[in-house]
This record gives C-alpha cells, sequence and structure tokens, in this order.
C-alpha cells in the first residue's frame, strides 16, 4: 500500500511540474509575441518543438536532483536550492539544444521571463505540496515504518521527535535491543520487539523502510556488529547522535530535532552527477544501438538458425534499490537449460551452451541487449553488475555492506569486471570493487572503465 502510495504521490508531482513549466512557457511565448501572434510563430517548429524538448530537459533534471522523493526529513529550503540548481542545468542544456537545432531564435529576456516563471511556480505549488501531504500524513495516510535500535535516551528521543512531528509520516513500529530483559516491554508505548540478533527476520516481516541506529558510542565493537547486520537490510539506516555536543565549524549533519542524524546507506551519486551520469548513459546506449544494430540481427539470425528456442534469455536480476527487473542476453544455452536447480555458474567445459552460444560468451556479445535495458532505466553503461535474487539473498547474509552496492544502477560493466572479478571469481574482492567504484565515482572514472573493457573486459579468460 505505502509503494503504492509514493508511486501516486510522485506521478502527480511529476505531471504537476510538467504542467507548470508548460503554463510558464505558454504564458511567456504569449506575453512576448503578443495574444494574438502571427500564424507563422505558432507553426510546429516555433511552438510545439520547443515545449516538448523544454519539458524534457528539465523533467530530467529534476529526477536526476532526485526532486521526486519524498518530503520528510528533507527541509522545503533544501528542496528549493535542489530546484533552483535543476533548473538552472536544464536551462543551460535548453540553450545549447535550441542552439545547435536551430529551432527557434529565442532572446535572452524571453529565456529570463520563462526560467524566472517556471522556478517560481514549481516552488510555490511545492510548498503548498508539502503542505497537503502534512495534513494527509497526521491522517494516517502514507505513512513509513521505522525500527529504533537502542532503547536508551537517545532511542527514546528519536521517538519523542518522531511524535511530536507525526506530520513527517514517520511511525515508530518497535524497539530492538541487545538487552533481552527489556523484549516485550513498552517504552514510550513503543514495544520492544527482540534481541539484535533478530533485526533481520523483524525488518522483514514489519516491512521496515528505514532504520535509526540509536545506541550508545562506549561499545564500538558492539555497534559495528549491529551496523554489519542492518546492512543485509535494503531500507535507509542512519545513525542518531546528540547534535548539541558534536557542533563545530564546518560540521554537516542532517538536523532533526536537537539530534543530528548521519545517512550511511543512501543514494551516493544524485543531483548534477546523477544528471551527468544518466544522460551519458543514455547519449552513448543510443549511439552504440544505432552503431551495431546490424550485428544485432545478425546474433538474432545465427542463434535462432543454430538452436531451438528464444533469440533472448529474460532473467530477473537485483537492481536500483533492491527492485527485481528483467535483464535482457542473447540466449548461449540450450533450451531449459536452468533445469529444476535453476541458474548456475558457467564451467570452462559447459555442455549446456550452444554453437554460438561458446563464441558470445567468449566475446561478451550476449551482454549486448542490456544496452535497451539502460535505455528503459533499469541499468547503467557502468555499475555493478546485477545478480540474480537468490545470490542476493545469499550473499547479503555473509558479505558486509553487500546491499549498499544497490544504491546505485548496475551496471553492463564495471570496476570488478576489468579488474578480473568476473565470472566465478571471488564474490568479496568483486564487492570490494563495486565499494571502490561508488566512493570514488567520477564522470572519467565511468570513461576510463568503458575504455579498459575492451581490453581487459571483453575479452576475459573467466568469460565462458
Amino acid at each position: 500500500m505505502l509503494k503504492r502510495y509514493n508511486r501516486l504521490f510522485k506521478l502527480v508531482l511529476f505531471l504537476l511540474d510538467i504542467t507548470l513549466i508548460t503554463l510558464a512557457y505558454v504564458f511567456t511565448y504569449w506575453t512576448y509575441y503578443g495574444v494574438a501572434p502571427n500564424p507563422e510563430l505558432l507553426a510546429v517548429e516555433h511552438f510545439i518543438y520547443p515545449i516538448v524538448i523544454i519539458v524534457v530537459l528539465f523533467a530530467a533534471s529534476f529526477k536526476a536532483f532526485r526532486l521526486y522523493r519524498a518530503f520528510r526529513v528533507t527541509s522545503p529550503f533544501a528542496e528549493t536550492r535542489d530546484v533552483l540548481h535543476a533548473s538552472a542545468i536544464s536551462l543551460l542544456a535548453i540553450v545549447t539544444v535550441l542552439f545547435f537545432l536551430d529551432l527557434s531564435a529565442y532572446p535572452r529576456d524571453f529565456l529570463a521571463v520563462f526560467w524566472g516563471l517556471a522556478v517560481g511556480l514549481v516552488v510555490v505549488v511545492r510548498w503548498n505540496a508539502r503542505q497537503v501531504l502534512k495534513y494527509f500524513r497526521k491522517l494516517g495516510y502514507n505513512r513509513r515504518r521505522a525500527l529504533i535500535i537502542g532503547t536508551g535516551p537517545l532511542g527514546q528521543q528519536i521517538v519523542t521527535t518522531l511524535k511530536h512531528q507525526d506530520d513527517l509520516g514517520i511511525r515508530v513500529v518497535g524497539y530492538m535491543t541487545r538487552d533481552t530483559s527489556e523484549v516485550g516491554k513498552y517504552i514510550q508505548g513503543i514495544k520492544v520487539l527482540g534481541g539484535e540478533e533478530l533485526i533481520d527476520e523483524i525488518g522483514q516481516r514489519l516491512k521496515v523502510d528505514q532504520v535509526y541506529v540509536a545506541l550508545p558510542e562506549e561499545n564500538a565493537a558492539k555497534n559495528r556488529e549491529v551496523l554489519s547486520k542492518l546492512s543485509i537490510l535494503a531500507v535507509d539506516l542512519r545513525i542518531v547522535s546528540d547534535f548539541s555536543e558534536f557542533m563545530s565549524v564546518g560540521t554537516s549533519a542532517e538536523l532533526f530535532g536537537n539530534l543530528s542524524i548521519t545517512t550511511l546507506q543512501a543514494a551516493p551519486i544524485y543531483g548534477w552527477k546523477d544528471f551527468l551520469k544518466r544522460s551519458f548513459d543514455l547519449t552513448f546506449s543510443l549511439l552504440v544501438l544505432l552503431l551495431i544494430w546490424p550485428l544485432l540481427i545478425a546474433i538474432a539470425l545465427l542463434i535462432k538458425t543454430t538452436s531451438t528456442g528464444p533469440v533472448l534469455f529474460i532473467q530477473p536480476r537485483v537492481g536500483y534499490e533492491g527492485r527485481i527487473f528483467p535483464l535482457l542476453k542473447f540466449r548461449t544455452m540450450c533450451r531449459d537449460a536452468e533445469g529444476k536447480d535453476g541458474a548456475t555458474w558457467t564451467t570452462p567445459d559447459d555442455p549446456r551452451r550452444t554453437t554460438i552460444g561458446r563464441f558470445l560468451r567468449k566475446f561478451s556479445l550476449d551482454e549486448l541487449p542490456q544496452f535497451f535495458n539502460v535505455l528503459m532505466g533499469h541499468m547503467s553503461v557502468v555499475g555493478p553488475r546485477p545478480e540474480q535474487p537468490r545470490y542476493v539473498e545469499e550473499f547479503r547474509q555473509s558479505i558486509p555492506y553487500y546491499m549498499a552496492r544497490h544504491k546505485v544502477r548496475p551496471g553492463i560493466t564495471g570496476l570488478a569486471q576489468i579488474s578480473g572479478w568476473r565470472g566465478n571469481t571471488s564474490i568479496p574482492e568483486r564487492i570490494k570493487c563495486d565499494h571502490s567504484y561508488i566512493r570514488n565515482w567520477s564522470f572519467w572514472l565511468d570513461l576510463k572503465i568503458i575504455t579498459l573493457t575492451l581490453s581487459r573486459g571483453l575479452f576475459s579468460h573467466n568469460a565462458y
């Protein structure tokens, strides 16, 4: 139910933004050229095409700056800042596109008026949307479910804060504690559900969205154990501390009441970085597909004429934020190769491979359809390789912070692949590469990985 409300909220907000930007353009256009302009000015190339381009660029920029996330802890001032940044990038992109396509000669004052009006409308409507959402959250709709780790003063303080700010729509479903004598008791009306060893079981059973770690700092070793257990959950994970004791010049923290909340797991690539990465993904994938479409057709014909079964192999994989998506590959094995046991690692002399399949896997040509996954938003060109759900369930239990790799879109290639950790190789080493990539991401790192893929990843000894 919560996910359905969240999707509806994002859709409504998106449609509102599109409508407001379109209205701003139409109003500016008619104001600048008159209420009844020359019919030539209303021609498709002067009026309709620019609207489409402007709306698409604004929408892409807003999404890159994560402006369609829920209005909860993020302040309206921070959102206004992001709207201004996203709109500035949109304006730059609009000027560039209109210049190269020569669709129309828009004066600078026209663009300035349009931009100011569009930003003003979006900000005002979003501020009012916050008030509407707060009202509905107070009525009990669209609430997030939170688990508090720690029953001490910090844990109780975060519960008090959430209760007093019920317009945030965050409902505390329970406490977890390392003191087993407290299990079953009620603190501030909230039940202590269990010990820390039950974090995974309880978190999944109660469908928790957020976890607040409010443990005393004296026992650092124990706290690390708790964080390791929490890392297997695909949730927003935050550490709570007393903000008043640690304020200093240059300190950056998310102020929540009188508490400081440090986010451990969240999307690390957002804002202009996500805009740049997604723009590159779309451009690069389109160019690649335009260049290799004859090869794609040839491979499809070879698969169809040399073995029975479909051309494409579609397999569920775990992607961004733990969502399942259909990964596309050229089929390289005989029909029903997975059998009763499901997919398994491929071996050097795997008898399940078809004749053409051996060649495709050796040179990674079976991965080419994943450029369509990139266009659909499931994947990026560069990122951690997506795994099957059953492997994710296994790895998240045994590898610390494994689920952090799902805070970015999975990739066709990645740092692990060019480093030799491909196929049936060390999973922990592969995850180390994935985490290193996420921490050190840059546009130039993506370009470097793509370049090295041709020599180290494409022709890999571990691809069979």
